[in-house]
């Protein structure tokens, strides 16, 4: 009997998540303090800490971690306002830091989850993995842009100031951003707020409120209790504004599937014509598929290895080409 494509998704995604529940509940006798949470928690996911094999530091609170006088490599957890900021760093020293935030995951996906390792496995860089801290509010939020909630307004500030403290620890000199779709925004709005920086991006949006309603309405219901206004007020959730308020001027890689017509015309053009986005910006448009499909990963594997080894040239040899603005604003 043979089994659909999308059979066998459904059966691997079972078994990982037997995998993780039976790791998880051996590592609770193992290391209990990596379970112990304030009493206040507003975690309402499954959680799977523990099941790593590698070194896990839990943060009392922000403030703590970046008053630490050193950053091992591993996996930490700070607890900031009731939900855990949860990142895996790589390695502890390095002249570059690449910051990795994911895109959208499946409703009931367990957290934390750390991507990128195998686009950026070869590259000479300290690489820390975000998980977004909002989606642990419900199992059936699956995308919350690294912008915050009711619980953490302050979320796009509060990474900033972990990614500052880790580009300190591990001796980076440079910061790079690289992150697809919901993952492609938050590399552009940390890069607006963090001098010096490269955000590497794929069919990224650059403005939430112009992404499909029923996400950026199941959005503000889950993570903002639908206070639309609350929402508008706390978090910078345009890029274009972003980058044009910013005194900072980064460089911005962006690839982006030429046959995905709604990001194309709803976000990337308006953040090309708003022009004052960044000091240098190379675009790729490739035809990978239909739709919101990200690029091949030796393309992504190319891009951000020549942006790591900081040869812009190489950008060229990939089919990159440089970005103009036409309409000042």
């Amino acid at each position: 009997m043979q089994i659909t494509p999308d059979q066998k998704r459904r059966y691997q995604q079972k078994l990982r998540r037997i995998r993780r529940k039976l790791s998880s509940y051996a590592a609770v006798y193992q290391t209990p303090h990596l379970f112990d949470v304030p009493e206040n928690s507003l975690v309402n996911r499954d959680r799977s800490i523990g099941f790593f094999p590698k070194t896990q530091t839990v943060w009392k609170d922000l403030s703590h971690f970046t008053s630490a006088p050193h950053i091992t490599n591993g996996i930490h957890s700070v607890w900031h306002r009731r939900l855990p900021i949860e990142f895996e760093l790589s390695r502890d020293r390095s002249k570059t830091l690449l910051v990795v935030f994911h895109g959208a995951l499946e409703h009931y996906a367990l957290l934390p989850i750390f991507s990128g390792a195998q686009v950026t496995s070869d590259l000479d860089v300290a690489r820390v993995s975000f998980t977004d801290p909002s989606l642990y509010l419900s199992p059936t939020l699956p995308l919350a842009w690294f912008a915050g909630s009711y619980a953490q307004p302050d979320l796009q500030t509060a990474i900033s100031l972990l990614v500052r403290k880790l580009a300190r620890s591990v001796g980076a000199t440079r910061i790079i951003f690289f992150g697809s779709s919901g993952g492609g925004f938050a590399s552009l709005i940390q890069a607006a707020t963090n001098p010096g920086s490269t955000a590497v991006v794929a069919n990224a949006q650059t403005d939430i409120l112009r992404y499909h309603q029923q996400h950026v309405r199941n959005y503000l219901q889950l993570a903002w209790n639908d206070d639309r206004d609350k929402f508008i007020e706390s978090v910078e959730f345009s890029a274009l504004r972003a980058f044009r308020e910013s005194e900072n001027r980064p460089k911005v890689v962006y690839m982006q599937n030429s046959t995905d017509t709604f990001h194309i015309e709803g976000h990337l053009n308006p953040f090309l014509n708003s022009c004052q986005v960044a000091s240098d910006a190379y675009l790729l448009v490739g035809n990978w598929g239909q739709g919101h499909v990200p690029p091949p990963k030796n393309i992504m594997h190319g891009a951000l290895q020549a942006v790591v080894q900081n040869n812009y040239s190489e950008l060229n040899h990939l089919g990159f080409e440089r970005s103009y603005c036409e309409n000042p604003s």
